[in-house]
């Protein structure tokens, strides 16, 4: 059930004093007027299922000026396909009898504007929405404090019923991580943050996986790198998952504490489909959790999907199709300045790039050896 909390007894304020026209002309084309004409397609749907009435009236721009004259039949051939018209002064009253005739130059009439009586419209859109998808209103409450999910209007508590869900949901992911040790911290879908491995302990976060900064090169980050892990979920149609506000804002606190208190730069803030590799077949992104669309930018990062991985760059790995379309754009970037710098340092061994390659591959191989021999989880080398 969705529940909508208003403090006023009825909805008042900028929704009924708004003049109720739903107006594509004044979009561009291209992404804001197929916005414009699909709310216009969803005002009409709406308007006609909950016995609303509408008025497929159209719009009128009017020109008392020569220059602005200019811009309408100007306008009128740039949009032609929109189906504009050009009127003459004569033809725009009889359109419009309310239009003033002294120093009309003309207008253009638009056929896609639709008008509705604010007032008529939310009262019948709420009565619609609780008929037809139950959606509760809370009339006389006001919101005094928001602690996600929860909504407060006093004492009073609002919680909507599909929260118990996500919450049963979110605690059995909790037991399974904190049975596979599987990260130092889990940040759920309401933004609570679950320490599940101590920070002076190992958590079983990256598996096969290769990372680098500007002193050495990681193999294998367990030891060395704190795991966080988002509780998130793909939707349907949806290629790459999203964090949640909450989550985003939690992330953003505990990357500056661990930061801080560790002195862990930027650089070395990374995704699992950055640093994860398949050495069975020396490919990356053997994983593909957060390969495109983490958000960097808004924990205080720089966007390190632009940096070239170091699986490829150190170590010679590849990597197939089925990567590329998992990812988003933004790691495309780091790719192919991994195959930059590939090819350059080939040809400063005066090599060709597929010998080159397998040079890097057999010592990450033999490195992977050593470590199978010793029993040891991680090792980081010089550059």
């Amino acid at each position: 059930m969705v529940k909508v909390i208003e403090r006023n007894e009825r909805a008042i304020g900028a929704s009924i004093r708004n003049f109720g026209m739903i107006l594509p002309v004044g979009q561009p084309d291209g992404k804001y007027f197929n916005r414009a004409m699909a709310s216009r397609g969803i005002w009409k749907q709406v308007c006609t299922d909950a016995k609303i009435g509408y008025d497929e009236a159209g719009s009128l721009q009017l020109a008392y000026a020569d220059d602005e004259w200019e811009v309408l039949q100007e306008l009128s051939k740039i949009y032609k396909h929109r189906g504009y018209t050009i009127l003459k002064p004569d033809e725009t009253i009889k359109k419009s009898p309310a239009v003033i005739e002294e120093n009309l130059k003309g207008s253009l009439y638009s056929k896609d504007e639709i008008i509705v009586d604010p007032r008529q419209a939310i009262a019948g859109i709420t009565a619609w929405l609780s008929e037809k998808y139950n959606v509760q209103f809370v009339w006389g409450k006001a919101a005094t404090d928001v602690c996600y999910p929860t909504v407060y209007s006093g004492k009073e508590a609002f919680e909507a019923d599909e929260n118990k869900k996500l919450k049963r949901i979110g605690e059995e992911v909790l037991v399974f991580v904190k049975r596979h040790q599987c990260y130092h911290f889990l940040i759920d879908r309401f933004g609570q943050v679950f320490r599940i491995v101590q920070e002076s302990d190992i958590a079983n976060h990256s598996g096969n996986s290769v990372w680098a900064d500007d002193r050495v090169i990681y193999v294998n980050l367990n030891a060395s790198f704190f795991g966080i892990a988002f509780e998130t979920q793909t939707q349907k149609g949806q290629d790459l998952p999203s964090g949640t506000a909450a989550q985003i804002h939690s992330a953003r606190v505990l990357t500056q504490m661990l930061r801080g208190k560790y002195r862990i730069p930027a650089s070395n803030c990374v995704t699992h489909a950055q640093v994860s590799v398949n050495p069975s077949n020396m490919l990356v992104g053997y994983h593909t959790d957060w390969s495109g669309n983490f958000p960097f930018l808004e924990l205080g990062l720089n966007d390190n999907y632009t940096a070239p991985p170091a699986a490829i760059v150190a170590f010679g790995f590849d990597y197939d199709p089925t990567f590329v379309h998992a990812t988003g754009a933004r790691i495309w970037q780091g790719l192919g300045l991994a195959e930059d710098q590939i090819r350059s340092q080939a040809a400063a061994q005066g090599l060709p790039v597929p010998e080159y390659r397998s040079i890097l591959q057999k010592k990450y191989k033999e490195i992977i050896a050593t470590l199978k021999a010793s029993g040891a989880k991680e090792t980081s080398h010089a550059t």
